[in-house]
């Protein structure tokens, strides 16, 4: 969800990453470099730490990768409004 955690969920203007689209990247990783990964609760991301895991997803395979970048698409927009962005988590 765009900017901090509002205990709501399925908002219109947040995307949505399947567990097992998750699962198949090594996005858990990428998390767990920059941040402590909340895999059950809230975690923000700010706008340099999203350029750090950016960054560290070159090294990673092509679908995670293509991942990265479609959340960069939505997360540009994010950061044009809100200073972070907050994974729900499962």
């Amino acid at each position: 969800m765009k900017g901090t955690y509002k205990e709501e969920h399925w908002l219109e203007d947040s995307i949505y990453i399947t567990e097992d689209d998750f699962q198949k990247t090594e996005m858990k990783d990428l998390l767990d470099e920059v941040v402590f990964f909340h895999y059950y609760g809230p975690t923000e991301i700010d706008q340099t730490t999203w350029e750090v895991i950016k960054k560290n997803a070159a090294k990673c395979s092509d679908l995670t990768r293509q991942l990265i970048s479609e959340i960069d698409e939505w997360a540009k927009e994010c950061f044009k409004e809100k200073e972070c962005f907050t994974i729900c988590g499962i």
